[in-house]
């Protein structure tokens, strides 16, 4: 349950306003998933913990490192977890399409194509049932818990908002224990009104997304649909920009630390063919048929969905 903001959480926003390059971040709180889960959490209309998407089948890709969670007290996967910021430590692990070669981290986990929902501070962390960290909490023997609004002045807001060069290699790691702050809510949280924003990667990204809606779904979550690449580290493959014209089609795909060992799997839909393309490397152009009218594309990287996208010529009018 929410009431009224409260002058302890504007108190704390106002304090990490003052700290932060950007100052739109501290007035929201980030949970990434990959575009597959997030597809699942438009459409359901909520947010569940980790434990309740596995009971019912919701978590289609599974970011989450093993290790990590037995480290993690266990009621902790009975609720919905967010960030203070975005680009959190996790994400550098598994942020990306990598190949099979290279998909273990860290983290032993990954997050092919990752997909940020923000929402309101202000709001969640009014809610009654809401408990917050000030750090990792995979770190317990370090790591406070909360849930008294008086508490939020012993969160360590410099490091949690650090985006700062190379510290010292003690600093380094209270820095990222810190980064890792946050806010936790029982069991489910309601999208409705508490969410604000759907940051995607790329314009590519933000186009599969839409497109892997349905109508009804994609019409009620358009306009908060975003391209904000700040809150992504950007790394590895991913589909920066497609260009669907009526002859053909030009990829421009993200070459950073690109992997020779990666498959690139197209497939062009239309009424003048269906036409299947598997490479060992990203192509750039892809020429259509004569009439081909409406059609859908597809690009799977390494089997992970990379981008989906729908032409229409009368749209395109």
């Amino acid at each position: 349950m929410s009431q009224g903001i409260d002058p302890l959480v504007s108190a704390h926003i106002a304090t990490a306003k003052s700290i932060v390059a950007a100052d739109w971040i501290p007035h929201y709180l980030y949970h990434h998933s990959d575009i597959s889960n997030v597809v699942q959490i438009l459409e359901s209309g909520e947010l569940l913990s980790r434990k309740s998407a596995i009971d019912t089948s919701s978590l289609v890709v599974d970011s989450a490192s093993v290790e990590v969670l037995d480290k993690t007290p266990k009621w902790v996967e009975s609720c919905v977890r967010l960030y203070f910021r975005p680009r959190t430590p996790p994400l550098f692990h598994i942020e990306g399409i990598r190949s099979a070669s290279h998909s273990k981290t860290a983290y032993d986990a990954r997050c092919p194509v990752p997909i940020y929902l923000l929402f309101r501070a202000e709001t969640l962390l009014s809610m009654t049932d809401m408990r917050f960290s000030d750090g990792n909490l995979s770190r317990s023997d370090t790591t406070n818990t909360y849930n008294d609004l008086q508490d939020l002045s012993k969160l360590d807001i410099e490091k949690i908002y650090n985006d700062s060069g190379s510290p010292s290699d003690g600093d380094r790691q209270e820095i990222t224990r810190c980064k890792c702050a946050e806010v936790v809510i029982p069991n489910k949280l309601k999208l409705g009104s508490n969410l604000s924003h759907v940051c995607c990667r790329s314009e590519a990204e933000k186009e599969t997304l839409l497109n892997s809606l349905t109508n009804s779904t994609r019409k009620q979550y358009s306009q908060v649909v975003r391209v904000v690449p700040s809150c992504f580290f950007r790394r590895w493959s991913y589909v920066e920009s497609v260009n669907l014209l009526g002859r053909e089609i030009l990829f421009t795909i993200n070459q950073e630390n690109l992997l020779d060992k990666c498959t690139f799997d197209y497939e062009l839909v239309s009424s003048a063919e269906t036409r299947k393309i598997t490479l060992d490397k990203p192509m750039n152009k892809i020429q259509l048929k004569p009439h081909s009218g409406t059609y859908t594309i597809t690009l799977n990287i390494d089997n992970m969905l990379a981008y989906k996208g729908v032409y229409d010529p009368i749209m395109t009018i």
